[in-house]
């Protein structure tokens, strides 16, 4: 690719920086991946000075990616460049950036299936002992089947400081119910990791989903979200996993369906 080569969007003479950065249909991409600092790159800048700028970049939760989003992104803009010069056809930054962090995703499932391939994935047992000063976090998460989008909700209680007692969200592209339970949940522990939170209790109305975080049996459409909840979890001194009756949630229930209310407005 060199600077005689007309961008297929813009026409302006293409260059790396100019494809993967610069041209206004990658900057509406970028836009889309929820990056915690937004990396600033100079028009004079060049690619190699690019990568190193984003390998300390680092994606929000909930969207499950802990590795450098660079790659996939680029990847994805260079597809879709090709795929508009051969084909003829297009899709939109929003779709581009979704595909990218689900191969980011994807990749991060399949180092951690090869990394626990043959081993016990741990388990979290309850111990009289170690519940002194315990936090509960309920949450809860409500589906938009048409909208593929999800209310995420949490609720923690104990915590010294009530103005953190509960959060939501919403999260898009999201493909099942079950799902948006998972997401729930490991969003509730990155809170609170976040917060310095040594000993908690999650509670979800999901029965299936509580059963594959204690490893009594796996579900293959949240098995990459269920890692990231144990791996997260052994941030924790004390952590356990319950299933509480959905009459017993409301409160986190109402709160998930009321994000997503207000993100379908």
């Amino acid at each position: 690719m060199t600077s005689d080569v007309c961008c297929p969007r813009c026409k302006e003479p293409e260059t790396p920086m100019h494809t993967f950065f610069f041209c206004e249909f990658a900057r509406k991409v970028w836009a889309e991946i929820p990056l915690k600092h937004t990396v600033h790159i100079a028009v004079d800048e060049t690619f190699k000075t690019a990568i190193t700028w984003f390998r300390k970049a680092i994606c929000l939760p909930p969207v499950g990616v802990t590795t450098n989003i660079m790659p996939w992104t680029c990847w994805m803009i260079w597809k879709e460049r090709n795929t508009l010069i051969f084909e003829g056809k297009s899709r939109t930054p929003e779709e581009i950036a979704a595909k990218a962090l689900g191969l980011a995703r994807e990749w991060k499932q399949a180092q951690q299936i090869q990394q626990t391939k043959g081993k016990k994935i741990p388990s979290y047992r309850q111990d009289q002992r170690s519940q002194q000063d315990l936090i509960e976090c309920r949450t809860d998460a409500a589906w938009d089947k048409g909208q593929r989008k999800a209310g995420l909700a949490w609720i923690f209680t104990g915590l010294q400081n009530p103005a953190q007692d509960q959060g939501h969200t919403t999260q898009d592209f999201v493909n099942s119910p079950l799902i948006a339970e998972a997401l729930a949940v490991r969003l509730s522990l990155c809170m609170a990791a976040t917060m310095k939170l040594s000993k908690l209790r999650v509670c979800s109305d999901s029965l299936t989903l509580i059963a594959a975080i204690n490893n009594k049996q796996q579900m293959k459409e949240i098995v990459g979200i269920v890692r990231d909840i144990q791996e997260i979890s052994s941030e924790f001194d004390f952590i356990v996993f319950s299933h509480i009756p959905r009459k017993n949630n409301e409160r986190a229930d109402s709160l998930a369906k009321q994000a997503l209310r207000a993100a379908s407005v």
